[in-house]
Parts: C-alpha cells; structure tokens; sequence
C-alpha cells in the first residue's frame, strides 16, 4: 500500500506536474459514472469532462490501446480513462484553485486547471473500487472477503482506522446455522 503511494508521488515529481490524477480504464457502459479524461502521449491530461452521458462525448474520449499501455494498462478496446477521485497537488497550486468560487473537483478545478497548470494522470494498476453508491460499497466490502484478494495488512505501512465506540443492540434473534441470524430489529438495553 505504502509503496503504491509512494510510486504516485514520485511520478507527480518526476513529470513535474502542478496536479496529478489517479487514474483507471473503465468500459464504456461506466464512464457516466465518472470524470473521463483524455491524455497525450507524455500523460498529460488534455482534456476532462464529468461523468459524460453524451455517446458522442463518450467516443471522443475512448482512448486508442497504445495510449492505456503508456499508462501500465491493457484494458479491453474501447475504454475510457477515469479518475479515481485521488489527487496529488503542488501546494501553491491547491491554493490558488481553492481560492476562487469553484469548489466541485469534476465540474470545475480539474477542467480549469489543463488550461493553467500541468496535469498529469497516474496510471494505478492495483485494485481500487468507487464506493459512490450502496452497490459499490457493498461489492467493495464484498472483496475485502476473497481469499484471492492480496492485500498486505501488516506491512511497512497498515491500514489503521479510528475505533469509534458505538453501543451495538442486541437482535435476540435466532442463527440458522448457515451465518445468519435472523430477528425483528434490535433492542437496546434500557429502552
């Protein structure tokens, strides 16, 4: 984990960009779902647009395969570039895009910003999941749970989290022998 973050500051660096973009292909069928870029052959981010639902809009930004493989990728044909919503910034730069009225990264600071200042994508090949939505929440939690899922919780760098302290209800409702208890709701003590 710690390496892969690593790698995305050291490109944004290295290309000496003002803004750097994590990106991912996506299929045609999800690029409304997202920010859709289309980049040059050094990476540079020439062009972005949110979530297009426009096919015309669509097939300009569906990339050649030459171009993903410059990124580290071979997607099938017909992707599109998506931004993952992970940003790396020159702190001058932050500053002077946060400094005006825009404040919606897709809709206005990254298209503003290819105009004025250098942005890069980075290609992430590793797993990453939007969690927009309930669905892609759950498939993402749902991942987390397969045995063929590497990730490296103990490395240099582990995940930690915040131990929130939330009282838990008891169910008082019957396991099935499957894994699932099943109950009306919970009851909490005292109410």
């Amino acid at each position: 984990l710690l390496g892969r973050v690593q790698a995305f500051l050291e490109h944004h660096r290295r290309s000496r960009a003002d803004l750097t973009v994590a990106v991912k292909p996506v299929p045609r069928e999800a690029a409304s779902s997202f920010g859709i870029m289309r980049v040059d052959a050094d990476g540079r981010i020439v062009e972005f647009v949110e979530k297009p639902k426009d096919p015309e809009v669509q097939d300009r930004f569906t990339l050649e395969p030459a171009q993903l493989a410059s990124l580290g990728f071979e997607p099938p044909a017909g992707s599109l570039l998506a931004s993952m919503g992970i940003y790396v910034f020159r702190r001058e730069v932050l500053t002077k895009v946060l400094h005006g009225t825009e404040n919606d990264f897709g809709h206005e600071i990254i298209p503003q910003a290819i105009g004025h200042f250098d942005v890069f994508a980075y290609g992430h090949t590793g797993y990453w999941q939007d969690i927009g939505t309930i669905p892609s929440f759950h498939a993402a939690n749902l991942d987390l749970t397969d045995t063929a899922m590497v990730i490296d919780y103990t490395g240099p760098s582990p995940l930690a989290t915040i131990r929130t302290l939330i009282s838990t209800g008891y169910n008082g409702g019957a396991w099935d022998g499957t894994g699932v208890v099943t109950s009306a709701g919970p009851r909490y003590p005292g109410r």
